[in-house]
């Protein structure tokens, strides 16, 4: 190595040495902090009492309950059979229009989601539409007639 050839090698140690603990402490800043959706409703733990409404179609069933001890309404959504779609996420609708997110659904099985009876665009019928948010389209719609409120 002629002393030149050492002297730039030399140079560019020393300038990684500061460098790199910087931009190391600068890539972890940039770091964003998690997204709070305000639409998402993290799913509730137990089914409530009373069922208000429920409908099925091939692909998944729906069954919206109330109790008269807690506030709101559960929506029990069962997804019967994979999907197509690696993002999956289900959506109050109204007239076919995605209205309110109530979350993301995966692989099949039961689904809890609370949310308000004022969240729902209309009191006659709950529309729901599964929605792939990768190639933003609609999947499936279920529409869950309401009795009595």
């Amino acid at each position: 190595m002629t002393p030149s050839l050492r002297r730039r090698h030399r140079l560019i140690w020393v300038v990684s040495a500061f460098l790199l603990p910087i931009l190391f402490i600068a890539a972890l800043w940039v770091i964003p902090e998690p997204a709070i959706d305000g639409d998402f409703n993290p799913p509730t733990a137990r089914p409530y009492s009373e069922p208000i409404g429920q409908a099925s179609t091939e692909a998944f069933s729906g069954v919206l309950r109330r109790d008269g001890n807690l506030p709101g309404w559960q929506l029990e959504v069962q997804l019967k059979e994979h999907l197509a779609a690696a993002s999956i996420q289900l959506y109050l609708a109204e007239n076919g229009q995605r209205r309110r997110l109530l979350g993301h659904l995966q692989a099949p099985g039961s689904y809890f989601f609370h949310f308000f009876p004022e969240a729902a665009p209309s009191t006659d019928v709950l529309e729901l539409q599964l929605y792939d948010g990768i190639k933003r389209q609609a999947l499936k719609e279920l529409r869950l007639p309401i009795q009595g409120d």
